[in-house]
């Protein structure tokens, strides 16, 4: 049996190519696996289908084919030392900090999906089904220890994986990462529950004054990662108060938490937190003047600096 006799035996037993298939069809070329598209691929492929099993598909989740990231790597030349970079948006967010590590790490930029130029994900996806295809990604692509750079969205991303305790993990740098609850009695806390109250009221009275209520609570008090969000906003909004204090528990590697003072979307007590969560496994930083966004422009340095200073004490990274 050729490729296309096993193509057209899959028609025949599904009347199409089911969309299952697709996806590991998909799944093996960004693997690059020499086996994609071959005659006994397409064979196992029909078996796994039949029984359900994706394991036999050589996968160690079915997230690795239901949505797709993409990934950019700088720095191609061997080098010992790896810095893996998730990210809450595109890998293009922390391309300034990348370029400052090129020279001395190899430095993977990767587009989470639904972000930059990766495809939207499954409208049920959840962090755990992100951290499963980017396990998935290090496990395959990335042979020796990694630091994970994880901002905002993509610091919980990383979280999640530390807390798996992978053997590539050796280190972690956090910045401005929410996921943790708000302080049972907090300043803070009185204002976003004023503002959903708000919300409500407003969604009440759109049948009199239209959705342009709405529209101005979006605009007015929706955070720059909400409001960047577009067709992932239904995940975002899923996912926002997601309570990471039992994945931060389990960190067991080295942890930079890099803050910005000025930020508002994570506001300070959340390093502080996370310090706290983490133990002496966790080194604070402050950054002056930062908010949400401390590697733009010129802060790409002040974050690298500060990155290096903490990396020296880090055996073989």
């Amino acid at each position: 049996m050729d490729v296309k006799e096993a193509r057209q035996l899959v028609q025949l037993r599904y009347g199409e190519i089911p969309a299952e298939a697709q996806r590991v069809v998909a799944a093996d070329r960004r693997r690059r696996d020499i086996r994609a598209n071959t005659r006994e691929r397409i064979e196992l492929i029909i078996r796994g289908l039949e029984c359900g099993d994706w394991r036999l598909l050589g996968y160690d989740s079915p997230a690795a084919w239901y949505a797709e990231l993409t990934d950019f790597m700088l720095a191609p030349a061997p080098v010992r030392r790896r810095l893996a970079e998730v990210l809450r948006a595109e890998g293009y967010s922390l391309r300034g900090i990348a370029t400052l590590f090129q020279h001395t790490h190899r430095v993977h930029l990767i587009d989470l999906p639904g972000f930059g130029e990766a495809p939207l994900p499954p409208a049920d996806w959840d962090t755990v089904h992100y951290t499963d295809l980017v396990q998935q990604y290090l496990l395959d692509r990335i042979h020796g220890s990694v630091i994970l750079v994880g901002h905002s969205f993509g610091g919980k991303i990383s979280i999640r994986l530390a807390a798996r305790h992978l053997a590539p993990v050796r280190a972690m740098v956090l910045i401005g990462v929410p996921g943790l609850p708000q302080p049972a009695v907090s300043r803070v806390g009185f204002r976003r529950s004023g503002i959903r109250w708000l919300r409500r009221v407003l969604r009440a009275l759109q049948p009199v004054i239209g959705s342009r209520g709405v529209e101005w609570h979006t605009k007015r008090f929706g955070s720059r990662d909400y409001l960047a969000a577009g067709e992932l906003r239904p995940i975002f909004v899923r996912i926002v108060n997601e309570d990471l204090t039992e994945s931060a528990q389990l960190i067991a590697c080295p942890t930079l938490l890099l803050w910005g003072t000025d930020d508002t979307e994570t506001p300070p007590w959340l390093g502080e937190r996370y310090k706290e969560i983490i133990g002496p496994r966790a080194t604070l930083d402050w950054l002056p003047h930062k908010d949400h966004f401390p590697f733009n422009g010129t802060g790409a340095h002040l974050c690298a600096q500060r990155m290096r200073e903490w990396m020296k004490d880090l055996a073989d990274v």
